[in-house]
C-alpha cells in the first residue's frame, strides 16, 4: 500500500497550542488528509495502530506456524485464523481498560 502512488509515504505528526484557547492539540497530515486531535484521541490512535502491528505480526506468525510446521492446508488456515482473531477480539473486550477507553472515545463521537 504504500509504494503506491496514490497514498503520500509519509505522515506527518506535529504538536501545536491552540492560539485560540490555549489547549493542546496533535495534528496529523497525510498527504491532502488533516486531522486535529486532542493528546487523549492522539494516544488512543497511536495504541490502535500499535496493537495492530502487533496483531499483524502475530497473525502471520500463526499462519506461517501452521502451514510450514503442521501443514494445514489454505482453507484450514483461514478459518483458524478467523478463530484466533475472533478470540483477540473477545479477550480485548474483556479487558476493562481497553473497554472503558473504547466507551470514553464512543462519548466524545
Amino acid at each position: 500500500m504504500s509504494d503506491s502512488p496514490s497514498y503520500p509515504k509519509r505522515i506527518d505528526v506535529r504538536s501545536l497550542v491552540s492560539g485560540r484557547n490555549r489547549e493542546p492539540y496533535v495534528t496529523i497530515e497525510w498527504g491532502k488528509q488533516k486531522a486535529q486531535l486532542t493528546p487523549a484521541e492522539a494516544r488512543r490512535h497511536a495504541q490502535i495502530i500499535t496493537e495492530a502491528a502487533d496483531a499483524a505480526i502475530s497473525d502471520a506468525f500463526l499462519i506461517s506456524w501452521l502451514s510450514e510446521r503442521v501443514g494445514v492446508h489454505d482453507g484450514v488456515l483461514a478459518a483458524a485464523l478467523t478463530e484466533f482473531r475472533s478470540y483477540r477480539i473477545a479477550q480485548e473486550e474483556r479487558d476493562p481498560v481497553v473497554a472503558e477507553a473504547d466507551r470514553e472515545a464512543d462519548r466524545r463521537e
